[in-house]
């Protein structure tokens, strides 16, 4: 199936060292580097499960000037539709020590504007793309922003995506945004219980928000992903709830970024939507038992499901 990751690709940079000793200059630990390893962070979490899943994937957001995003994803089914910009790429570096975090340093500069010739390249990608679904994962480092800066963008995507369903993990501030320049609804929204609230704080629970934002029409099916309380579906006014196993956690660092990954990859192969979030939620479950961010694989998610 070909799906489109349209958002944020960052670097997650993990810098694995062994502590033994306190510092003579300050009351620190000394971290010895062990290993570096560099994978593909926010959008580029979810597109990352999305290929292991054994999907073709299209990947739309910002390369930097080092190409260091493009060489994130050496995959040859993986259509790199990036706009390249003269930035060095968002990067969140997590020094990790005998197994625990100790410490993470986010390095970002987040561009202030898309040429209107970039746009246009970017449109008909996606049209020659043809995508069976859509995934927007947005991390507020102003790619959907910059987007949806532009009325023909705008006015496209809502043609566009009335045939093609749309699955979004959006930021508290994403929802005004999209309800004012989308037109057309989308099939899912997958925020987690602080970021619906957050978008609607005039509201009492994550559910009142939810309900507010179906009666807004911003998308046929509003999940809530709730940590150790899993995930609640709503639609209309019913909520489906859907517990989580109790599981010793050991990281949610990119849980919600599986959960979208696998919720899109069993939509866009016909699973009803409440079953597809049923096995994502145990597939994030799953991840949550590693150290780091951990793209599922499909035959890991074969064995959970």
């Amino acid at each position: 199936m070909r799906v489109t990751v349209l958002g944020d690709f960052m670097i997650d940079e993990y810098i694995y060292s062994t502590t033994s000793r306190i510092s003579p200059e300050a009351p620190v630990l000394i971290a010895d580097v062990q290993e570096i390893v560099e994978k593909p962070g926010g959008a580029g979490n979810t597109a990352q499960a999305l290929i292991n899943l054994q999907n073709e994937v299209q990947l739309i957001g910002f390369n930097d000037t080092e190409n260091k995003i493009k060489d994130l994803f050496p995959d040859k089914k993986c259509v790199k539709s990036f706009i390249n910009m003269d930035l060095k790429a968002i990067r969140k570096t997590r020094i990790v020590a005998d197994g625990h975090h100790l410490l993470r340093i986010d390095n970002e500069k987040i561009p202030c504007h898309i040429d209107f010739s970039q746009i246009e390249t970017l449109m008909n990608r996606l049209i020659s793309f043809n995508p069976d679904i859509i995934v927007i994962s947005d991390y507020n480092k102003g790619f959907l922003r910059l987007l949806l800066e532009y009325k023909e963008f705008c006015v496209f995507f809502s043609r566009f995506i009335r045939n093609v369903p749309v699955v979004a993990d959006l930021k508290p501030k994403s929802f005004h945004l999209i309800r004012g320049t989308i037109s057309t609804a989308f099939h899912s929204i997958l925020p987690n219980q602080k970021e619906i609230m957050e978008s609607a704080d005039f509201c009492n629970t994550y559910y009142d928000a939810a309900v507010f934002w179906h009666d807004q029409m911003i998308a046929d099916h509003i999940i809530v992903t709730r940590a150790a309380d899993g995930a609640s579906m709503i639609i209309g006014h019913e909520e489906h709830k859907i517990p989580a196993e109790i599981i010793e956690v050991v990281d949610v660092c990119g849980c919600g970024d599986n959960v979208t990954a696998v919720y899109t990859h069993l939509l866009v192969r016909g699973v009803e939507p409440l079953e597809a979030l049923k096995k994502a939620v145990k597939a994030a479950t799953f991840t949550a038992q590693r150290l780091g961010t951990h793209p599922i694989s499909l035959m890991e998610l074969n064995a959970i499901t």
